[in-house]
């Protein structure tokens, strides 16, 4: 279990510390990562940065 405590936003102390989330998605090409990454853009309340790898 954490010892991090979480906030009003739903960010616990470190994430706040650290800047946010990671969302990692990872497989082989061709599977629909950048789709899924462009899906969760227009899903997620927060803005996220897509970045390829690679």
């Amino acid at each position: 279990m954490s010892n991090y405590r979480t906030s009003r936003d739903g960010l616990s102390q470190r994430e706040s510390a650290f800047g946010g989330r990671l969302i990692a998605l990872v497989g082989t090409s061709s599977v629909g990562k950048s789709s899924v990454a462009r899906r969760l853009q227009e899903l997620l309340p927060e803005p996220h940065l897509v970045v390829g790898l690679g």
